[in-house]
C-alpha cells in the first residue's frame, strides 16, 4: 500500500508493527493521498511497520506464509522504493491464524496477536 502517511502518536519508539483489521482503526492512524489504494477490509488484513523518521534505505514487504497459526510476513530493504515512515501491504484475512510474525531481512523482529 502505497501514498499513505501515518498521523497516529508522534510517540511511535523506533519501530513499531501493527496488524489492522477494521476500517476504524486504520483510517485513525494513516491518511491516503488521493490516488492511494485503499484496503478492503472484507477479507484482507493491513500489515503495517511504522518507522520513527523515514529510512535512508526504504523498506518494502516482499511476501507472506501462513505456517500452522502463525502468519509470516516479510520485508526487505528496496533501492528503487520510494522512501515513508509507513511500510504497509494487505494479506488475506485467515480464519485459524491467530499471530502474525514480522521478519525484516530475514531477522524476525516482532509477534502480534490477532
Amino acid at each position: 500500500l502505497d501514498g499513505y502517511e501515518f498521523t497516529g502518536s508522534n510517540s511511535v519508539a523506533d519501530t513499531a508493527y501493527r496488524v489492522i483489521r477494521s476500517e476504524a482503526d486504520f483510517d485513525a492512524s494513516f491518511r491516503a493521498a488521493a490516488s492511494a489504494r485503499r484496503p478492503a477490509f472484507y477479507g484482507q488484513t493491513v500489515v503495517a511497520i511504522v518507522l520513527k523518521t523515514a529510512p535512508s534505505t526504504p523498506l518494502h514487504f516482499s511476501r507472506a506464509e501462513k505456517e500452522g497459526r502463525m502468519i509470516n510476513v516479510y520485508a526487505q530493504t528496496c533501492n528503487e522504493c520510494s522512501s515513508s515512515r509507513a511500510v504497509m501491504a494487505t494479506i488475506p484475512t485467515v480464519g485459524d491464524a491467530r499471530s502474525v510474525r514480522f521478519f525484516i531481512n530475514g531477522e524476525n523482529k516482532a509477534v502480534l496477536g490477532l
